[in-house]
């Protein structure tokens, strides 16, 4: 009797055990759904892209940094440097910038899309001050000081520090007076050098208000 009663209760066990483990199994396998609020639910960032809009504005940008240097004389390297810099900066995966004598072409790249604009180009002279003030915009970007729209108003308020051209003949007459002075010359000399000198800078100076190079 007690023999025939264990065998009974060890076969239902058995069959109880085969019915739940599937179940139990399957629910093991089965993808738990996230519970907002969990300490275990595991959050994955967006994955972020850039519009059109935004990628043109900020080609729009760049090429305005780069027309500022090239304008104003600085090397062709730094032109390179200074707006592949300000695209890594703003979030662009590459920045190609073809320069010529009159224009650059400019190319910004954001994962399979690419904008491209051209801006042609006015030389205004050497003036190592702008040139100084776009690379030290650049940095401030780098460094997430400025964002796009601050870099944008600060590259349209550069302005180019205007001397006045007496005060500018003197100088250059000057330079040109003690150059005549470390090659030998004597007090006439240098006297000479320095009114001759101050004459040829001011003839300059009335010959390029009337756009004659």
């Amino acid at each position: 009797m007690n023999r025939a009663r264990n065998q009974a209760l060890n076969s239902a066990c058995n069959n109880v055990n085969n019915t739940l483990l599937p179940t139990r199994v399957a629910e093991s396998l089965a993808p738990a759904e996230p519970i907002s609020g969990g300490r275990g639910v595991t959050q994955f960032a967006p994955v972020l892209t850039m519009s059109h809009d935004e990628q043109a504005t900020i080609t729009r940008v760049i090429a305005h940094a780069g027309q500022l240097l090239q304008a104003y004389n600085a090397e062709s390297r730094i032109i390179e440097q200074t707006t592949e810099r300000l695209g890594m900066a703003f979030g662009v995966d590459s920045v190609d910038i073809a320069l010529t004598a009159k224009a650059i072409i400019l190319t910004t790249r954001c994962g399979d899309h690419c904008i491209t604009t051209t801006r042609t180009m006015k030389m205004h002279g050497i003036d190592m001050g702008i040139v100084c003030e776009v690379q030290r915009i650049c940095i401030l970007a780098e460094k997430q000081f400025y964002d796009l729209a601050m870099v944008k108003r600060s590259l349209t308020l550069l302005r180019v520090r205007k001397y006045p051209p007496l005060l500018v003949a003197f100088f250059v007459a000057l330079s040109c007076a003690c150059f005549s002075h470390l090659f030998g010359g004597d007090h006439i000399v240098f006297l000479f050098t320095l009114g001759s000198s101050f004459v040829a800078m001011r003839i300059r100076q009335w010959l390029t208000g009337l756009h004659h190079n």
